[in-house]
């Protein structure tokens, strides 16, 4: 008979570090998906009149000119809601998402009657792009308000008709019965397509954890069918999302969330035969904060999301260093599959002029999973 001690071995996952810069140009861009469109009429406007579309988290105006026609169009637009106004007309508010077109028109009625003066009507109204592509938006409020166990802001794809979202401790995305690695997700621009390790999307295919983290995105939306051919290594369903962006005020939250196994049901016959109950438990936690360094000028954006969990034991065999060879294949031993994950995300947002923008992102993702002997094995 001999005994093998149990040891404790970590083993680091997948750790990803990105930084990129953007320069966001606010000139006609119809490629660029992830962002939205403003268009609309001012009935009795001069050609030249100006339309102004103030975002109202962070204070940047954006503004189009009227045509001959009394019509007008601001493309490039970050999605937000945004207060529109031009002269001598009252200002509307309208939400523009991920991809759409929102129509905010000016319109004046005739007088009702001699020297009654006139009466100004507004309106507006939100479309999809009218192009051949069939997507669904997935909207800040689903984000924040829909439950979910797991904080994977891909698990909230499974909105879309057609799509489908594996259950378990990650998100595999499958569209129209197609596997999971030909989906491509975006996010602020930057692909998180795992061209290596059969395709997908980074650490969903056979790592545990989420990709990002969940409260840092603001919204997303979800191609099935017929999108552009420039978003590259896409077969089945391509993803779009944007990050949170500070804005003039501070803002910030918290959460956390705990499982205990009291709260996990156990199969059924474990119950009957009074095999004890596996430990387990997970934690999740983390913030955000964002607000104006120069207000008008330059804002941060900061986020983490941590998760602690104890899952319940696997069993394998010993490794060949740790026992003569003929032993190895006889024996078995209970190891515990505790897992760690830190995802960690920060932007600056700088104005650097009334048509330009600059993104400076940083992104972290940490996976460490313990492997340790439960028990001792005897042979």
């Amino acid at each position: 008979m001999s005994t093998i001690n149990g040891k404790r071995q970590l083993a680091n996952g997948i750790s990803a570090f990105a930084v990129a810069a953007a320069l966001i140009v606010a000139t006609p861009a119809y490629a660029q998906s992830e962002t939205a469109t403003l268009q609309g009429h001012v009935e009795g406007a001069s050609a030249g009149t100006q339309v102004t579309a103030t975002d109202n988290n962070t204070g940047r105006k954006v503004a189009g000119t009227v045509d001959a026609a009394g019509n007008y169009t601001i493309l490039g637009l970050v999605p937000g809601t945004y207060t529109i106004t031009t002269e001598g007309r009252d200002a509307q508010t309208t939400t523009l998402l991920v991809g759409q077109t929102a129509i905010v028109d000016f319109v004046q009625a005739a007088p009702t009657a001699a020297g009654a003066g006139s009466i100004v009507v507004t309106g507006r109204r939100v479309r999809e792009v009218r192009t051949q592509t069939v997507s669904t938006n997935i909207t800040p409020a689903q984000i924040e308000n829909l439950p979910q166990s797991k904080r994977n802001f891909l698990s909230f794809a499974a909105l879309a008709p057609g799509l489908q979202v594996t259950p378990g401790e990650n998100s595999q995305i499958q569209a129209g019965a197609v596997a999971s690695q030909f989906t491509n997700v975006f996010i602020d621009g930057m692909s998180f397509k795992n061209p290596i390790n059969h395709g997908g999307v980074v650490g969903q295919n056979f790592g545990l954890g989420n990709p990002f983290p969940q409260i840092a995105i603001q919204e997303y939306s979800v191609e099935t069918q017929n999108f552009g051919a420039e978003s590259g290594q896409t077969g089945s369903a391509l993803i779009t999302a944007i990050t949170k962006t500070g804005g003039n005020k501070f803002h910030g939250s918290a959460f956390i969330e705990f499982q205990p196994k009291a709260w996990i049901t156990q199969p059924h016959f474990d119950k009957k035969n009074n095999v004890p109950k596996p430990d387990y438990n997970r934690k999740q936690y983390g913030g955000e904060l964002g607000g104006p360094i120069i207000p008008g000028k330059l804002h941060f954006y900061v986020a983490a999301e941590r998760t602690n969990q104890l899952r319940p034991s696997s069993t394998g065999n010993v490794k060949l260093n740790e026992a003569p060879q003929s032993l190895t294949s006889q024996t078995n031993v209970s190891h515990n599959m505790d897992f760690k994950q830190g995802l960690y995300f920060g932007k600056l947002t700088g104005y650097v002029t009334d048509a330009d923008t600059v993104n400076l992102i940083g992104y972290l993702r940490h996976n460490a999973q313990v492997v340790s002997n439960q028990e001792d094995c005897h042979v």
